[in-house]
């Protein structure tokens, strides 16, 4: 990259931008009281670098030692960073002939004596020479720069330039350095020459990014792979009351790049809705963006971009933002951890409605669990930090998160059944509140366990562990979805039935799905009910029918798209293998109309199951059969015999060990009232002084020699090796 008319600000602040104290890095890893001292000292700019460096030492000694050995890990990896940022910094300025200065610079960067203002005040005082050249260098007439050259050095001075009110300075160059004087002539009409290239460049480049279309809704959001061209497969207008406000812009965003007959459309739906709501200018700017490359950007009905629309929502989110921050850091500083939740809990309200879901995430990563003084404020943060993990496709984030969401669920459902147990007498108005209380906390609770149950059930499509998801979306309750939400109900319906094709047997199927509990989320399918009726009944010719009326809709979730083949081809094969199992000899030629698949396709896909051992059988090519191997009842019968024997055996070596603990007086204790270790002493002459923790030996070789007496007497049978009827002692 040239070194342009801005390089020697850019050299300044990117080498003093990297605190030798690294104090950010241990207050990402530390919790409670000392993240706001750290805090505050990362703020301080007036303390000495030296006794800021003790009080980071204190802090760090306080911590655990996994803290401390991660955050010399951190301070190894910037060291090493920092280190070879230098080293290019270094061979740029010598370039440009300012080597000495970034040599001084470099020193300021390391010197502990001073604060961070001073730091910065003596690195405007070394660059100010450059800044002030026509003040202290006779210039020559050739060297003279025309007026635009002018006002680019007059912008170069006012970046690089000093203020002498806030940074006082000795403007005097009696102890600068001689090497320098010769290397600085000439060295604003290097950079002037360097800045016309680098103008030409960045024009290059925003020319580039206005034909580029924006980002999407987020940087992991999926891609549809495969273009659907019905524009029936989806009705539009029903999914805006459906969803909350992000998940219907995030899907509709995916149907936008997926169906292409419907482009159009979601472009007008998703501008109007953004306009009505008043909310996420970025995106309604990054829809025009990417309209402007549509060949029917251009049409008549396509309304132009509201500029005054955009810019005073965008001011008013950043003004918000901004008031909210401010209101945040006074609370934090006043050390209400309820009013602090509250705040931090505004600022994630806000970055959720202007779309700015990567900032919302950040700040649930800041430590908001700590302010959550109540279970229902831990339940309800945990609820919307996996949401808005979700929206983000952040899949490697929400694994953990659902761990600490069960465990405090499964805190509070066992204090809210420790609070349902006897207590003190009440009145008729206390009584009343106690109840009401109750019932809210049981039915958020149900509710937050539905929706992590959906959340866990789309984690684990992610993870293609189909089995699973299945048992998830199964235990969503259908009343616990009422409000729109990440999913309706008719996606839980439609994910937990196409799962449940793919991976449960037939009568495990309709006893969980079609006699169960979920079966009123089935009701906003009539269709599933149907094709999962169809599957129960062997009648796979109008299965098949409405699960493929059904691909184009599901080719356009954003969850589910990438999932659609492997889904489809598990249902497919576990149909074909319940359609052989009743018969000895099936036709070929009447399986492919009742699957609607051609022969040469159907045979291949019995093959593989023939091959995985799913089905057993054989074909006939010339007469168009498959012959079904029937099982071999002689080896059946002779496998489950010897299993028998097996158990029998294993019965009574185990009735022989019983034998020989109780005759050697061995009992287990469970009262926990005794000590754990303690010494027994007896009077028998086959038992030694043992410690309960630690005299085992003792009692197996009494065991052991009982068990020869045993043997040698009752004949029991013959001892080799330590072993009596294979049992070691």
């Amino acid at each position: 990259m040239l070194f342009h008319l801005l390089g020697l600000a850019l050299l300044v602040s990117s080498t003093l931008a990297d605190s030798p104290l690294y104090i950010d890095e241990l207050e990402d890893l530390v919790r409670g009281p000392d993240r706001h001292i750290l805090d505050a000292m990362d703020d301080d700019d007036y303390t000495p670098r030296a006794e800021l460096k003790v009080k980071l030492d204190e802090i760090l000694a306080r911590q655990s030692p996994s803290i401390q050995k991660a955050f010399e890990h951190i301070v190894e990896l910037k060291e090493t960073q920092r280190l070879a940022k230098n080293n290019h910094w270094q061979a740029r300025a010598d370039d440009a002939g300012v080597g000495n200065l970034y040599e001084k610079i470099k020193h300021l960067q390391t010197d502990m004596t001073i604060n961070e203002l001073k730091a910065k005040s003596r690195a405007r005082q070394l660059c100010s020479p450059f800044s002030t050249m026509d003040e202290h260098m006779d210039q020559s007439p050739e060297d003279a720069p025309d007026p635009v050259q002018q006002d680019r050095i007059d912008e170069a001075d006012d970046v690089i330039g000093d203020d002498d009110d806030d940074y006082p300075m000795d403007r005097s160059r009696e102890d600068e350095d001689p090497f320098q004087v010769p290397a600085r002539r000439g060295f604003r009409h290097k950079f002037l020459r360097m800045d016309e290239e680098f103008g030409a460049a960045r024009k290059k480049k925003e020319e580039k990014d206005r034909k580029t279309p924006e980002p999407r809704f987020s940087a992991k959001s999926p891609v549809a792979a495969v273009k659907v061209h019905n524009a029936e497969a989806v009705h539009l207008k029903k999914l805006s009351d459906a969803y909350e406000p992000n998940a219907f812009v995030n899907r509709i965003d995916f149907i936008m790049d997926g169906c292409p007959p419907l482009e159009k459309e979601c472009f007008l739906l998703l501008v109007n809705f953004l306009k009505e709501t008043k909310r996420n200018a970025q995106k309604y700017h990054a829809l025009y963006t990417r309209a402007e490359t549509r060949p029917w950007g251009a049409d008549a009905d396509i309304p132009p971009m509201d500029k005054e629309y955009y810019e005073l929502t965008h001011a008013a989110a950043s003004s918000k933002t901004d008031s909210l921050l401010h209101e945040l850091k006074k609370q934090k500083d006043e050390g209400v951890k309820e009013s602090t939740r509250r705040a931090m809990e505004d600022l994630v309200v806000h970055y959720s409605r202007t779309g700015q879901l990567t900032e919302a995430f950040k700040a649930f990563n800041r430590g908001m669990r700590e302010y959550c003084t109540q279970m229902r404020h831990v339940i309800t943060m945990y609820t919307t930090w996996l949401e808005t993990a979700v929206l983000l496709f952040e899949w490697h984030r929400v694994s953990p998160l659902i761990s600490q969401s069960e465990r405090a669920l499964q805190e509070a459902e066992e204090a809210e059944n420790q609070a349902n147990g006897p207590g003190g007498r009440l009145n008729r108005n206390q009584y009343d509140q106690v109840e009401a209380s109750r019932k809210t906390n049981k039915l958020l609770i149900a509710v937050s366990r539905s929706k992590l149950n959906a959340i866990v059930g789309l984690s684990s499509i992610e993870q293609k562990n189909y089995k699973h998801a299945c048992e998830r979306f199964l235990q969503v309750e259908a009343d616990h979805l009422s409000e729109p939400w990440l999913l309706a109900p008719f996606d839980i319906a439609r994910y937990g039935s196409l799962c449940a094709l793919a991976t449960l047997e037939r009568s495990e199927m309709k006893a969980k799905c079609l006699d169960s509990k979920f079966r009123k989320m089935l009701e906003t399918e009539p269709l599933l009910v149907e094709a999962l009726t169809c599957y129960t009944r062997s009648q796979f010719t109008r299965f098949f029918e409405i699960i493929n009326g059904l691909q184009d809709t599901m080719l356009l979730d954003p969850y589910f798209s990438s999932h659609v083949a492997r889904i489809y081809e598990l249902i497919k094969k576990r149909a074909l293998a319940q359609y052989l199992a009743p018969f000895a000899v099936a036709d070929l030629g009447t399986m492919a109309g009742v699957f609607g698949m051609k022969q040469d396709e159907l045979c291949t896909e019995i093959i593989s199951l023939i091959d995985k051992g799913v089905v057993k059988g054989r074909f006939d090519e010339r007469a168009g059969i498959i012959e079904m191997l029937a099982p071999d009842e002689r080896a059946a019968a002779h496998q489950k015999l010897a299993d028998t024997c097996e158990r029998v055996c294993a019965r009574a070596e185990y009735t022989v060990l019983r034998a020989l603990i109780q005759s050697n007086k061995v009992f287990v204790s469970t009262d926990d009232s005794k000590p754990a270790r303690g010494k027994r002493r007896t009077n028998d002459e086959n038992h030694r002084e043992e410690t309960a923790g630690g005299g085992g030996g003792g009692i197996m070789r009494n065991m052991r020699s009982t068990m020869m007496r045993m043997v040698s007497t009752v004949g029991v049978g013959t001892v080799e090796g330590g072993y009596v009827m294979g049992l070691r002692c």
